[in-house]
């Protein structure tokens, strides 16, 4: 019998659209861009987060150095002097993860050492020794969560220790595995999002989000076929929040049109599905944010649609798309994740546009249309020490864009899974 907990999760209820008194628009502050003779041209190459302040952790090369490294901006900067960097002289950036409290926490590698790293107050401290290469999941007490060797594990700069492993006992069943894809995630209570495999009396669903409790865990819904709440998971995103609401993108299985549905969930509402053909079809939920009044915002890839969405209408809750107006040309490509949607609403975004600008965008609500571009001025000059900082700093890791997650039927590579 499948665990009372999840028994009842409505996800096949009709789309949820947000309440809201009026419409919202965004309009948005460029916070840096190729082209404002501060930043070297194509240099943006990491997806940018955001603080509960609005200011943005972002990965740039500054014009004149060699390398690259994080900055944190709030709005459009005459020079590098109005950015405060991030990363030491030396370190590449892998990923940017949280940013809370004034403190960044990255991957990468220092000198000798890879890992997992948080800045704060001009220091950085190394977390964890590892390859990672997933925005770290860091909460504002410098708690790291993250999977390796199947089990869940947490790390502070004095240690780490394991939470839980393969054969514990949880959530009225037995763990089987505890998968790294999607990454945990961890809110400053301590609470934990996961994905993991279970065993269970009855084996029909065997695939589990969980949020951990003091001593267990939550199921918030389980999967593995059309007999459970979702049908697959594969790589989805996950995010959540101070509250421990957990916002996630599983899979279902639409038994009459015979396809895999997309859909975006936060605890046991859903809020959106691929169905709606206002949004055309073949889409991937590639990230999922949420955000502590309990608003979300999600990143759609995969057809005309290509954008970021906080809801289920694609016109009223759309926050930037492919072929959208944007600062005087057209967006072409555009990212997020999970630590890009702030208190307020604001969402830190990468934009490409078709006259060959990269932008790092801070899209702000407004109760209007929306729309304006607030753009750097005409750069001052650079101060001579500052450029000469800059030269030093190390070359980036990974471009920018990530490509679509695989087919649900090769899904099954991410993690070993018993079925």
């Amino acid at each position: 019998m499948r665990p009372a907990a999840a028994a009842s999760i409505p996800l096949l209820l009709a789309l949820l659209a947000p309440s809201r008194g009026c419409a919202v628009g965004y309009d948005y502050v460029v916070v840096a861009s190729s082209d404002s003779g501060v930043f070297a041209p194509l240099s943006f190459s990491l997806v940018p987060s955001i603080g509960t302040d609005g200011s943005i952790a972002f990965l740039a090369t500054p014009t004149g150095s060699v390398g690259a490294a994080i900055f944190i901006g709030s709005g459009p900067g005459r020079s590098l002097a109005d950015y405060t960097p991030v990363t030491a002289p030396g370190t590449s950036v892998r990923a940017i993860g949280s940013f809370l409290g004034g403190a960044v926490a990255f991957t990468g590698q220092s000198g000798a050492q890879a890992g997992v790293f948080r800045w704060s107050a001009g220091v950085t401290t190394p977390i964890l020794a590892t390859a990672q290469s997933t925005p770290p999941a860091v909460n504002a007490g410098g708690t790291l969560v993250y999977v390796e060797g199947g089990a869940l594990h947490v790390a502070d700069a004095q240690g780490s220790t394991t939470l839980i492993q393969k054969n514990d006992a949880i959530a009225g069943g037995t763990i089987f595995d505890i998968q790294a894809t999607p990454a945990p995630d961890i809110n400053d209570a301590g609470q934990i999002a996961l994905f993991a495999d279970i065993d269970f009396a009855d084996p029909t669903c065997d695939e589990a989000f969980l949020r951990t409790v003091p001593g267990d865990a939550q199921v918030i819904a389980l999967g593995h076929d059309t007999a459970c709440d979702f049908f697959t998971s594969g790589s989805v995103p996950l995010a959540m929040n101070e509250l421990g609401g957990v916002a996630y993108a599983p899979e279902l299985f639409d038994t009459i049109l015979g396809e895999i549905v997309d859909t975006v969930v936060v605890d046991s509402s859903k809020l959106w599905d691929s169905r709606d053909p206002a949004f055309a079809s073949h889409l991937a939920v590639t990230d999922v944010a949420l955000n502590d009044s309990g608003e979300v915002a999600f990143r759609v890839e995969g057809s005309l649609a290509d954008g970021v969405y906080t809801g289920s209408d694609p016109v009223s809750d759309k926050v930037l798309a492919i072929g959208d107006p944007l600062c005087g040309s057209t967006v072409t490509g555009v990212d997020f994740q999970r630590y890009g949607l702030d208190p307020l609403g604001r969402l830190a975004l990468f934009a490409a546009l078709a006259d060959g600008r990269r932008l790092i965008v801070r899209a702000e609500p407004v109760l209007d249309s929306g729309g304006t571009c607030q753009t750097a001025p005409e750069p001052a000059a650079f101060e001579t020490g500052f450029v000469a900082i800059a030269a030093l700093l190390a070359v980036a890791g990974p471009a920018w864009r990530r490509t679509r997650p695989a087919p649900a039927a090769s899904q099954g590579s991410v993690s070993p899974r018993r079925r």
